[in-house]
This record gives structure tokens, sequence and C-alpha cells, in this order.
């Protein structure tokens, strides 16, 4: 999913407790000072936004591969402390794989 106004990525817990299990060697780094972030909250009736609270980035890598094979490897994904359904891709990463973000 795209998150567009945003530079950062952003992942579910439940998406990194998969990468470890594929790649028990997955480097996740321990912020010192967790970082916090103003979510928009379209699902949640009632709600205009929400503050996630994150304590832990990995490297991660995306491939697309529906229609044309595009891949990026190696960027990092701050990974949310609350439960979501779908990483959240940055602008930069965005780019990177040819998508213009307006």
């Amino acid at each position: 999913m795209a998150d567009n106004g945003s530079n950062d990525n952003l992942m579910p817990p439940h998406v990194l407790r998969a990468i470890i299990s594929a790649r028990p060697n997955t480097l996740v780094v321990d912020f010192d000072t967790p970082i916090e972030f103003k979510m928009a909250a379209n699902s949640m009736p009632g709600l205009e936004e929400y503050t996630v609270v994150c304590q832990q980035s990995v490297r991660a890598s995306v491939r697309l591969n529906k229609v044309t094979f595009l891949s990026l490897r190696n960027f990092t994904c701050i990974v949310s402390s609350i439960p979501y359904d779908t990483v959240l891709l940055g602008k930069p990463v965005l780019e990177a794989l040819g998508l213009n973000v307006y």
C-alpha cells in the first residue's frame, strides 16, 4: 500500500515476525528513543488520526511481479507498535520502483 504523505516506510509487527521466521539472521535495530507517527484513521470510524509509536527498524526488500518484475533491495522499514493490515511504502521507495506519487 502506498503512503504518499510520508518519506518513511512502515510495517506492522506481524510482517516483521514473518521476515524473521523466513530469515532468522535478519538484523532488527532498536531505537534509543521511540519515534512517533501520526496516521490517518481511514478505516477507524470516528477517528481522524492516531499516534503510532515505533521502537525498531529493519532492512527489507520489495518485489512487485504482477505485471512486470520490479524489485528494490535493502531499504529501511520502521516497525509499528500496533497491528494493521499492510506495509506502507513512502515516496522514495515508490519513486525508486518507478511509481509517481503526487
